[in-house]
């Protein structure tokens, strides 16, 4: 699936969902990379890529709650 590695998806596939419903969950993902496009193009230079980097790495860490609960 588009933005998932195999450790990912495999580590997703142990929270018990029926193959369906992970594939449902997994699908209305959004890769990172085209999130953090789409904020450049939207906020141009006062986007700031350091704040991205960070989130990014939350994402990747699965420590996503952490960073929203920092701001």
């Amino acid at each position: 699936l588009m933005g998932f590695t195999e450790k990912e998806y495999v580590k997703a596939s142990s929270l018990n969902f029926s193959y369906r419903k992970l594939n449902k969950l997994i699908g209305n993902s959004i890769v990172v990379n085209v999130l953090q496009a789409i904020f450049e193009a939207m906020f141009g230079d006062t986007y700031m890529k350091k704040e991205a980097e960070e989130f990014s790495k939350a994402v990747e860490n699965g420590k996503i709650d952490k960073w929203f609960n920092k701001k």
